[in-house]
């Protein structure tokens, strides 16, 4: 007990994902494409719980009461939780691996366990179960929260508009083209100011320079003892370090990160030609995939050229599209009304007795929100009359 303790001051460093006997293997580019999907709605739910747990760290610092300190320690055991739900962020055992320290202090805080303190108050300064020491140290865990979701920020806002602006605008995919959109992003006097996250906007921080740890590591390959090589290991203590690494590495493998034009998530792609959409589950429809149901709507309109039904069909997705676009529906609105249409279309395929004009009257938007029970924005259409 009276022995002196690890020395906090020091930055915490990001070790590798997964154990030395289990680890994963990501492409290059699948963490950062995990890490660009996490939303500003996400970012800012995450945020606010770590400024409510900083709070009632403050009332603990004011008050000495425990149970501040257990509040603020539910709302990190909750945004810890959050974060490891990324692959980035824990080991295969679904085990806390970038916030280990951190998260095995959080979880030894759990309710019921901080009475323990009690005994803590009389012990002599530095000693391991002093009060006082043990909320430092805990304080300093928690910052490393602070500094990740920092990270988090300026690492999606920038990377974001380079896949927006820079990327998607390639009409060659390679990693030369690459390269040279990277070199043009980052020495645009315009992107410094708009895109880049800076200090200067208030917006984080996208370092130009990183320290990096290399250490060139001989071990057996896929752990057959007759083949070996030699691997390089890379320790930072920055997060956007890691994601850069990855990200840019990516890049001069050929690998790029798009955005799915139909579920909006990134995804990445690791053969240089040009698709629109991903080939995960779609979130409203799992049983396709966004390239199987983006595909089947852009071919709608060449298959309709001949066919009434289809021109009628192709004609109401147009619509749907322009009630998003004027936030008269949402998304998910817009794709339970078609889907509700592509079943009118199958039966009067189905029945012959439906005729061209019964199916074109039944796609009326009216009627179909009403058999959704979708309550649909009204809102001046078109441009306003000149006065």
């Amino acid at each position: 007990m009276g022995s002196r303790p690890k020395d906090f001051s020091k930055p915490f460093s990001i070790p590798l994902v997964g154990s030395r006997k289990q680890r994963t293997i990501y492409t290059l580019g699948e963490l950062t494409a995990d890490i660009l999907n996490i939303s500003p709605e996400e970012y800012r739910g995450m945020k606010e719980i770590l400024l409510r747990a900083e709070e009632k760290m403050g009332q603990y610092r004011s008050t000495k009461e425990l149970e501040h300190w257990e509040a603020a320690n539910n709302e990190m055991l909750v945004l810890d939780e959050k974060l490891c739900a990324y692959p980035l962020f824990r080991c295969v055992k679904q085990k806390p691996c970038l916030l280990k320290e951190a998260s095995s202090m959080l979880y030894e805080l759990q309710c019921g366990q901080l009475d323990c303190f009690d005994d803590w108050e009389d012990e002599e300064p530095y000693d391991v179960g002093n009060l006082d020491y043990k909320r430092m140290a805990y304080e300093k865990y928690c910052r490393t929260y602070h500094s990740i979701l920092d990270d988090l920020a300026s690492f999606n806002q920038t990377i974001r508009f380079f896949i927006r602006y820079y990327l998607s605008a390639l009409k060659r995919l390679d990693p030369e083209n690459y390269a040279a959109a990277l070199y043009d992003y980052l020495n645009d006097p315009r992107a410094a100011m708009k895109m880049i996250a800076n200090p200067i906007e208030g917006t984080g921080f996208y370092s130009v320079a990183d320290p990096v740890m290399l250490r060139f590591v001989p071990r057996p390959v896929n752990g057959k003892e007759d083949t070996y090589q030699i691997f390089e290991y890379y320790e930072a203590t920055q997060l956007q370090t890691l994601l850069k690494m990855d990200f840019y590495k990516a890049l001069s493998a050929g690998h790029v990160v798009r955005r799915c034009e139909y579920c909006g998530r990134y995804f990445l792609l690791t053969k240089g030609y040009h698709t629109k959409y991903c080939d995960k589950p779609n979130p409203q429809y799992p049983e396709f995939t966004c390239a199987q149901l983006g595909y089947r709507q852009t071919g709608l309109k060449e298959a309709a050229k001949d066919d009434p039904m289809k021109q009628a069909l192709f004609r109401y997705y147009q619509r749907l599209n322009k009630d998003v676009s004027r936030k008269k529906l949402t998304k998910e609105e817009r794709d339970r009304l078609y889907a509700l249409a592509l079943d009118l279309h199958f039966d009067a395929r189905q029945d012959p007795s439906i005729s061209f004009e019964e199916f074109d009257s039944s796609l009326a938007t009216e009627n179909l929100c009403a058999l959704c029970g979708i309550q649909r924005e009204n809102g001046q259409v078109g441009r306003p009359k000149k006065s």
